[in-house]
């Protein structure tokens, strides 16, 4: 699994450039990191990539979910506040 992540992370960052890859989640896991970095390792001199462990660890995907309904609620509450209410006959 590792090596499947470190060559997907390769193929995007020959197209997009990113600065590193962050890893949450399951991914966040200290043996798959271990063997992230190591596979990671033996591309390093064909294709340098970087590979960083969320602070968040395996709740990343759950806190940035909620993240994104907190926002989607804002939103829906300031678009119901700030839009006139329609009145009724026109």
């Amino acid at each position: 699994m590792g090596r499947r992540i470190v060559l997907v992370a390769g193929s995007v960052s020959l197209v997009l450039d990113p600065e590193a890859f962050i890893l949450s989640g399951t991914a966040a896991h200290p043996e798959m990191v271990a063997a992230i970095r190591r596979v990671a390792g033996e591309y390093s001199a064909q294709l340098p990539l970087r590979f960083l462990v969320s602070s968040f660890g395996p709740e990343a995907p759950l806190v940035g979910a909620v993240g994104e309904a907190a926002a989607a609620l804002r939103g829906a509450l300031f678009t119901r506040i700030l839009t006139p209410a329609a009145k009724p006959g026109r």
